[in-house]
């Protein structure tokens, strides 16, 4: 039996998903930028009605990351019908991946990775993808220890930073 459960996202949770958004994003990225970048960002990418509209989106799927009846992290999944980044057939892209700091240790952030694997290979899909910010060293390392390669990068926008992302991706 896992510690771990994994449980779908329902509208009525949008207040636990943006708080658990923001806080997670907050965790993982303030010491590497401005306060007024990571206000812009995290104000806009997990406000109410952002969330609610991916929520409602056909092709995103989000889940809790539960460990002791706490939601402890969560996960996107973005499912792509045609071509999506290096690859030429359908494909899931894990657009987030976070778990609470003080919990990460726990290996929450693993078994996410699995369900995510176990969730897009039981729909069908057979290549995964993502974008990572090439300075986050633990997450390239955590990527790589589920045999994510490199595959290209484009710019993602901090606030007014831009920074570079590579992406990353794997058959499943």
């Amino acid at each position: 039996m896992s510690l771990f459960a994994i449980k779908p996202c329902r509208l009525e949770e949008i207040d636990c998903l943006m708080t658990l958004s923001k806080e997670t994003y907050y965790q993982a990225f303030k010491a590497f930028n401005t306060r007024e970048n990571m206000d812009h960002y995290v104000m806009k990418a997990f406000s109410k009605e952002q969330l609610l509209a991916e929520m409602r989106d056909q092709q995103a799927s989000f889940y809790f990351g539960i460990y002791q009846n706490q939601r402890i992290g969560y996960l996107k999944l973005n499912k792509y019908k045609t071509r999506s980044e290096g690859h030429q057939g359908p494909s899931v892209e894990i657009q987030r991946l976070y778990v609470l700091s003080d919990v990460q240790n726990l290996g929450m952030g693993h078994f996410l990775m699995e369900e995510a694997i176990k969730i897009a290979r039981h729909k069908g899909f057979i290549f995964m993808w993502l974008g990572v910010w090439e300075h986050n060293e633990k997450a390239l390392r955590f990527y790589e220890t589920f045999n994510f390669e490199h595959i290209g990068s484009h710019i993602f926008m901090m606030g007014d930073d831009p920074q570079q992302d590579h992406l990353l991706g794997r058959i499943i």
